[in-house]
């Protein structure tokens, strides 16, 4: 009878410990299967090129982890001392917490949060929060939105915190601790993607701002000398191609040196201003190029503008600069200041070796309307100053 009994404990451990052993194969299992799924996920998110395509993935990948209706993410502005939301996603709901919106960091829950290594914040009931906290602007627009319960991921890289991420649902006490340990594993790795990401745009957009100022003329915002002659070169070969047109107006502030010495170099600086806002302001068409060309000259670059087209708006610009009346009272004439402007233009019948004399003869046309008397348009055609 004893052997018995210990015979049937035996087997009773045996059991115990098999199905406790089947459990844990089945945790490992799934441990393993949620490993592997969270590994092809940051790989796919890590492969996207722009932080806006990062944040896209983890808007379409993480549904399978997290539950969720909405993403936000905002970017701490330390120089600020600002929260501020830099974009949202969401399932068929109407924004109301706007891109943009900004918030003050310190002293907010948020900054809290950010002192927490391992923190996520889970708000199960947004309506209950907002009751207790009225002064949370940020919770009422959400709230608008039809959102009930979020989870609050604050990111950090290399050191710092560096933003959040804002998981939403419409559904109240959706979070749980098993989804605040899925992010806490994810943090790390997402918020390096999300902060490489954001200093590649960062870096893309710097690059960009000096290659225009590169191209730009500081004073007046018009293009500069090394940019007119790469795209003079452009549109030369095109109109050689397409038989097209193409003219140039050069034009100089008349007695300039007459209003530097008696107004000063920042009168001067000034009507320089004035006239290439009328300059830029007639190089209506998006292949017009309006251009400081150095000291007191601008020019304008027309593609496809005939020679008498050409006259017409160059008389334009001159009339408009003595409407401005810009004050030259030691300069002969009408004590304002006035421009004289040199014009030239090459018709369907241009030839390549007409290139070189361009723009002299809009120079020259220009040194005539200084010669005559200045304050008027002169003009020479490309093809008539060859040989």
């Amino acid at each position: 009878m004893y052997c018995l009994l210990l015979t049937l404990t035996l087997l009773g451990l045996l059991w115990r410990a098999g199905r406790r052993s089947v459990h844990l194969e089945k945790k490992i299992s799934t441990a393993r299967s949620q490993g592997d799924l969270v590994a092809r996920i940051l790989e796919k998110i890590n492969e996207a090129r722009s932080l806006p395509e990062v944040l896209e993935q983890i808007f379409s990948d993480l549904e399978t982890l997290v539950p969720y209706d909405r993403i936000g993410y905002a970017r701490i502005d330390s120089s600020e001392g600002i929260v501020r939301a830099e974009w949202a996603a969401s399932r068929n709901l109407e924004i109301h917490l706007p891109v943009g919106f900004s918030a003050p960091l310190k002293g907010s829950s948020l900054e809290r949060l950010t002192r927490e290594e391992e923190g996520v914040r889970v708000i199960n009931d947004l309506e209950y929060y907002s009751n207790e906290n009225p002064q949370s602007e940020s919770t009422r627009l959400i709230l608008k939105e039809g959102i009930r319960s979020s989870l609050t991921l604050p990111l950090r890289a290399f050191g710092r915190p560096v933003g959040f991420l804002f998981f939403s649902s419409t559904r109240k006490s959706v979070y749980t601790r098993k989804h605040q340990r899925i992010l806490q594993l994810l943090r790390n790795q997402l918020s390096i993607i999300i902060e490489k990401s954001q200093l590649m745009d960062d870096l893309q957009e710097a690059n960009t701002q000096l290659a225009a100022l590169a191209r730009e003329d500081s004073l007046t915002g018009l293009f500069n000398r090394r940019h007119f002659e790469e795209i003079l070169d452009l549109e030369w070969r095109r109109a050689l191609r397409s038989g097209s047109e193409l003219s140039l107006l050069l034009l100089d502030l008349d007695c300039f040196k007459m209003l530097n010495d008696r107004y000063g170099h920042e009168a001067g600086d000034r009507a320089i201003q004035a006239v290439a806002s009328i300059l830029k302001a007639n190089a209506a068409r998006a292949g017009d190029l309006a251009v400081r060309w150095g000291g007191e000259e601008l020019l304008l670059l027309l593609p496809d503008i005939s020679f008498t087209e050409g006259r017409r708006i160059a008389e334009k610009i001159r009339c408009e600069v003595l409407e401005a009346a810009i004050p030259n009272r030691d300069a002969p004439g009408s004590g304002v200041l006035s421009v004289s402007i040199g014009l030239t233009s090459c018709g369907p019948s241009i030839q390549p070796e007409a290139f070189s004399t361009f723009f002299r003869a809009a120079d020259r046309a220009l040194y005539r309307a200084k010669k005559l008397g200045r304050n008027r348009v002169e003009a020479f055609e490309c093809e008539k100053t060859l040989g």
